[in-house]
């Protein structure tokens, strides 16, 4: 007979079992009961009264089991009951608070009342649920309570929420937060605090007195609401800041920090951050952000504090000229920024100015068009990458304005870049205007260029053209991408035999990939056939492909009525053709030529 296997061993090898397989596991042995038994009653969903039932009738006729149970989510289950229905009809609430001692997390939603008031009695009257370390999320309408739940539990609560989502409550003005901000310190294992609600505008330094009495904190997140952005109350923080190298993660709005004696004192008060991030920023709040961006004294120290965080995801609001005087050491701290996105922003009559938007490893800078100016004659970056554009390895030109402001990208803007970003290796286009050609009659040629991508082609006829000159102007593109926008679904027209002519006469492609922006124009099915005509410098040849693979044909076949999809490709040599259903699912066909 095999000796059991150790307790240690089953007990990690039923970690990967359903439910199901653990239930299997109790029948087997006394050996696997014991070893799954905590598996499958430590952590449990129960999301309809049918399952509360079974669960409730489960620990009253084995109290044990309730010993087990570490986190719940009920759902649900707790809210407020409908007209001639009782609350926790199960008692679910009276079996975890008597027979669950060891529960560390309950989540629920949409509390009622009595659900509270429930847990507050059963912390501070007959200390149960002693272990408790996280509440779970309170709606709005019972922030109060929720508040004095949590008072009653700061022995053992590690995270603490604060979430007035409807703005029905000032807390600033309430007795209840007033008592919080007084007995955090009485909080002795907190370790996460998330504050989200409407007052009059905090600066980040507000909340040192917090910040500090908690001193296991790692995490904090807070949050301004959108309301109250306007009523300012701005107070500097003190000379002695004490560092909390503990914190490693923070998130809170750029509203908090909009000066330098608050970014100073978060560059002093959290040193060593492993996350940070600013809090989404609502459309309407782009116009304070822009009026409010980042004082230019700090803006050097800032980024670097920024950049050597491990994970961050910011959008810093700057001026065009302190941009300019940071990017250099922007570029030194990181090489990936060279690798950058520009866009385009005109819904706000405001200032212009920059978004600088970081996160990680990627690079975002929106440029704000004041739209009372009538017309225009370059991109808003245009001075940004005269100045700076020989940094960049590649390039990405965002979704440009709207006609209405004549700031349409057409080929005087491409020759632009490709000459002031002399080292660019990949550069990606979103709606050009193939029929806006070049009015530079001077021969430039960018030879660094390896990719380039062309997205959302609004005139099919005009691209032709379009490309041509693309390919003389950049003879060593290896890369090429394209696809149409929904003006011209290029596959549903193709059907009606109109091709997709791609004519870059000048270059040799490793891969052409085309692909739509329509998710349903292209299904690359079993019927889904292209025919191809491909000129090169070895002559034209005729092909027809499917998902099965690529035959070729001839001119006579090629040339007969059929009702496929079909490309003309003129280009020096192809190697390999690249078809997409649309650009985020990546199901796509290859053909070797």
């Amino acid at each position: 007979m095999q000796p059991p296997l150790p307790f240690e061993i089953l007990r990690n090898t039923f970690k990967y079992l359903n439910r199901r397989g653990l239930l299997q596991c109790q029948l087997t042995s006394k050996e696997w009961y014991t070893a799954s038994v905590e598996l499958l009653y430590s952590d449990i969903v129960i999301n309809s009264n049918e399952i509360s039932s079974k669960y409730v009738r489960t620990i009253l006729g084995s109290p044990r089991l309730g010993n087990y149970l570490k986190k719940i989510n009920t759902g649900c289950l707790f809210q407020s009951p409908d007209m001639g229905r009782i609350w926790d009809e199960t008692n679910l609430m009276n079996v975890l608070i008597h027979h669950c001692p060891n529960l560390i997390k309950l989540k629920s939603f949409e509390q009622d009342l009595v659900f509270w008031n429930q847990l507050s009695f059963a912390a501070s009257h007959d200390g149960q649920l002693s272990q408790l370390q996280c509440l779970p999320e309170c709606s709005s309408q019972n922030l109060e309570p929720y508040l004095y739940a949590a008072l009653s539990f700061k022995a053992s609560l590690t995270e603490l929420s604060v979430y007035d989502k409807d703005s029905l409550y000032e807390l600033d003005n309430m007795i209840i937060y007033q008592k919080l901000e007084n007995e955090i310190h009485e909080f002795k294992n907190l370790q996460y605090i998330s504050l989200e609600y409407d007052s009059q505008k905090r600066p980040l330094s507000y909340f040192d007195k917090m910040i500090d009495e908690c001193p296991h904190l790692k995490a904090l997140e807070i949050t301004i609401c959108p309301e109250s952005m306007n009523r300012i109350t701005l107070v500097e923080p003190g000379t002695i800041i004490k560092p909390r190298s503990s914190v490693s993660k923070l998130r809170c709005n750029w509203e908090m920090l909009d000066s330098e004696g608050q970014i100073n004192y978060l560059m002093q008060k959290f040193p060593n951050l492993d996350i940070f991030g600013f809090s989404d920023i609502p459309q309407e709040c782009y116009d304070y952000y822009q009026r409010n961006p980042c004082p230019g004294s700090v803006v050097i120290d800032f980024l670097r504090y920024i950049s050597a965080i491990p994970k961050f995801d910011v959008s810093l609001p700057l001026k065009i000229q302190d941009l300019k005087k940071a990017w250099t050491k922007l570029i030194d701290m990181n090489d990936v920024y060279r690798d950058l996105s520009i866009g385009y922003c005109d819904d706000i009559d405001i200032v212009e100015g920059v978004m600088l938007e970081m996160k990680n490893t990627s690079l975002t800078t929106t440029f704000y068009v004041d739209t009372n100016v009538e017309a225009r004659t370059e991109l808003p970056s245009t001075e940004f990458l005269s100045e700076l554009g020989s940094t960049l390895r590649s390039l990405t030109i965002l979704y440009p304005l709207t006609p209405d402001n004549n700031m349409l990208i057409g080929m005087n803007d491409i020759l632009h870049i490709i000459t002031s970003c002399p080292a660019l290796q990949k550069l990606k286009i979103y709606t050009p205007v193939p029929n806006l050609l070049s009015t530079d009659t001077t021969e430039i040629q960018h030879t660094q260029m390896k990719e380039l991508s062309v997205t959302n082609i609004m005139h099919p006829v005009a691209s032709i053209a379009f490309l041509e000159e693309l390919s003389l102007k950049l003879p060593n593109i290896k890369r090429l991408e394209l696809s149409y926008s929904r003006s011209y679904p290029s596959f549903n027209a193709l059907i009606k035999k109109e091709p997709i002519t791609v004519n870059m006469p000048s270059i040799s492609l490793d891969q052409l990939v085309s692909f739509n922006r329509d998710q349903d124009n292209v299904i690359l099915g079993d019927s889904f056939t292209v025919y191809i005509r491909l000129k090169t410098n070895t002559g034209v040849k005729f092909y027809i492909g499917n998902r099965f693979g690529l035959l070729e044909m001839s001119e006579e076949s090629y040339n007969l009525p059929h009702k496929y999809a079909s490309f003309d490709i003129i280009c020096q040599s192809l190697k390999e053709l690249v078809i997409r259903s649309d650009w985020f699912k990546k199901e796509e066909i290859k053909w070797t030529f």
